[in-house]
């Protein structure tokens, strides 16, 4: 567990914000969905390991449609059930979301504060996962559906529970678990 790791939202990117070289100095670097980096390196970097994509979009086939021949970066589905879809891809890994043990787990803890209708977002899905497997996970430009993505002019998303999964981030902060990049970070602080 003592590689680096750090899941970089798509929350618009603040000018005055230049984590590119930071973000990229990390061994392990995660992105959602339709993520862009083309344009936006100075903010964000442009490094991508690990490639995460709700059920949805992997329908849709944009493992297939982007970063396309790069098999070198570790792509992961969170879905609520194996997919039937058969893909040539390598390194896929299909993450069993709201399913899942570790969520489920978490959702027991907080009991009645969490709706029974929660549909919890692909981001905190994967905060589950990885704060499963790494030490400690830094997170950035998560901004829990308060500004539209980075890269186009869509409006917030308003179907998830955002103060739930923001509880859940500041439960696992207080547990010296997550970490938000805010600064920039010494490699023995990684």
């Amino acid at each position: 567990m003592s590689e680096s790791i750090i899941l970089i939202g798509n929350a618009n990117v603040k000018e005055n914000e230049l984590f590119g070289e930071t973000i990229d100095s990390f061994d392990n670097v995660v992105r959602f969905n339709r993520f862009e980096t083309k344009n936006y390196e100075k903010y964000i970097g442009k490094k991508t390991t690990h490639w995460i994509l709700n059920q949805d979009l992997y329908g849709k086939g944009l493992f297939e449609k982007k970063l396309q021949g790069d098999f070198d970066v570790k792509r992961y589905v969170i879905t609520g059930a194996v997919p039937n879809k058969n893909t040539n891809l390598k390194n896929t890994t299909y993450v069993l979301g709201q399913n899942s043990k570790v969520f489920q787990e978490y959702k027991n803890f907080w009991g009645n504060n969490v709706s029974p209708t929660y549909k919890p977002d692909t981001g905190i899905l994967t905060i589950l996962y990885f704060v499963d497997r790494y030490e400690k996970v830094y997170l950035y430009n998560f901004d829990f559906g308060k500004t539209k993505h980075y890269f186009n002019s869509d409006k917030p998303n308003t179907k998830h529970d955002w103060n739930y999964s923001k509880k859940i981030v500041e439960h696992f902060i207080d547990k010296g678990r997550l970490k938000i990049l805010n600064k920039k970070v010494n490699k023995n602080e990684k």
